[in-house]
């Protein structure tokens, strides 16, 4: 038993999860240790350009956000 850390995987983005660690002695288990910790935020793509405006046109390009990004959502309005 001379592991003294483990990575856990699959936990959700910006969540607070719950920990407790307990060392078993035989069938017997100690007193737990507790912690929170909390998982960060995704990471959102890198910078917004816009170029190539005309009239009633812009072109938007932008560096990729890490990770397995599925799809983008961009969202637009006059102000």
């Amino acid at each position: 038993a001379g592991t003294t850390d483990v990575q856990l995987t699959k936990l959700l983005p910006n969540t607070a999860y719950s920990l407790s660690l307990f060392a078993l002695y035989g069938e017997s288990a100690s007193e737990p240790l507790t912690k929170q910790g909390v998982t960060l935020p995704m990471p959102p793509a890198g910078e917004l350009r816009v170029r190539d405006v005309t009239h009633s046109t812009m072109v938007l390009h932008w560096d990729a956000a890490p990770g397995p990004v599925r799809s983008y959502i961009i969202t637009y309005q006059p102000e």
